[in-house]
């Protein structure tokens, strides 16, 4: 049961503590050969920090959901990849707590050249809640915005998923006070089995992921938090996307961290954001990129800034991807970022390169 793009978008999300930003979007599908039969799975696209990976999501339609596609690899029940292994529970889900047990399976790469044993869904198990949650709205924010400006909403029947790490004693969860303000009911040492919590994920039904977070599971002490911070609707599957994150030294004026995700269908009806964070001036900025131009190793995007002292003002700017590791060309290249308060900017305006990240990675597909 595939997702809808438009409904989900590229999604972008904001880790608090490591003050990194993440990004997500659909990228299509791919069926896996199973010999009991082809298993159909929707595949999305994580950026972190410039760092990319895939992973593909089955749906059943009715109850379930798991995990099929794992970056190079299809998870199965061998290492023939017989079938998919339906007997792991790992959705069930009504009002109440549940724990699900997943049953042992394997991760067979693409091109069967290797097979390992899955050892997550050995020591790590989930539980569920339905709970009613306030969350926050529609309208894109940004953490630099007034707590008290920020849009609110309730969403109903919101999944809340916590894993559970078997062999780890429970320890009872600090979640900053969190689960107040939003209505979560925290797990008891009853309801987990007398196991630890290593982390949470907050699902509002027909939205999608709405937050994240990881707890130390030998104090439970939340690690790290992460909120959705915008979301852009796409019209359909993209066929180009440029994602990349990271720092660049711009000399005298100090460095930059830039991350941004973009992508843009067959129609040319692009999405994406940008996060632009100039510590030296003390200028935060956020904006929605509305076009996205592919050229070979180049990608070129513009929009329109919407936090920021410059809000409101259209910009453009461009990376080019010269490969990874070992094999890369040289260092991956960024523009300036250029902007104005008049019209609209094309981005099938070409423009020259120069600066180097000084860390991070960019891709562009």
């Amino acid at each position: 049961m595939p997702l809808s793009t438009h409904l989900q978008g590229i999604r972008t999300y904001y880790w608090f503590d490591s003050k990194s930003w993440q990004t997500g979007m659909i990228v299509g599908t791919e069926t896996v050969p199973y010999l009991s039969g082809p298993v159909s799975a929707t595949k999305f696209r994580f950026s972190e920090d410039g760092d990319d990976e895939e992973s593909g999501i089955y749906f059943d339609g009715k109850e379930t959901w798991s995990s099929v596609i794992m970056g190079d690899y299809y998870l199965s029940t061998d290492c023939s990849l017989t079938a998919y292994p339906q007997d792991r529970v790992v959705g069930k889900v009504w009002n109440g707590l549940y724990m699900g047990s997943p049953a042992p399976a394997k991760l067979v790469k693409r091109d069967g050249s290797e097979c390992l044993d899955a050892d997550y869904y050995d020591f790590a198990f989930p539980l569920f809640k339905l709970d009613d949650i306030t969350l926050f709205g529609d309208k894109p924010w940004t953490p630099y915005m007034p707590w008290a400006t920020i849009e609110r909403r309730v969403y109903h029947d919101a999944l809340v998923m916590y894993d559970v790490a078997k062999g780890s004693p429970f320890k009872e969860l600090d979640f900053w006070g969190l689960e107040d303000d939003m209505g979560i009911t925290l797990p008891t040492a009853d309801e987990t089995g007398g196991w630890a919590i290593d982390g949470v994920a907050i699902f509002a039904f027909h939205q999608g992921l709405m937050a994240q977070a990881d707890f130390q599971v030998g104090d439970g002490e939340l690690g790290d938090f992460a909120l959705l911070v915008s979301r852009v609707p796409m019209a359909s599957v993209p066929v180009h996307w440029a994602t990349g994150g990271g720092t660049v030294d711009w000399g005298q004026q100090g460095r930059v961290t830039y991350g941004f995700s973009a992508a843009v269908d067959a129609g040319g009806s692009a999405a994406g954001t940008l996060q632009f964070d100039w510590r030296e001036a003390d200028t935060k900025w956020h904006g929605t990129i509305d076009c996205l131009n592919v050229l070979g190793n180049r990608g070129y995007m513009s929009g329109v800034f919407t936090s920021g002292e410059i809000a409101g003002q259209y910009f453009t700017f461009g990376v080019e991807d010269n490969g990874e590791g070992s094999t890369a060309s040289g260092p991956d290249l960024l523009s300036l970022v250029y902007y104005r308060d008049v019209a609209p900017i094309d981005c099938h305006e070409e423009f020259d390169f120069g600066k180097p990240w000084t860390n991070g990675n960019v891709q562009v597909k």
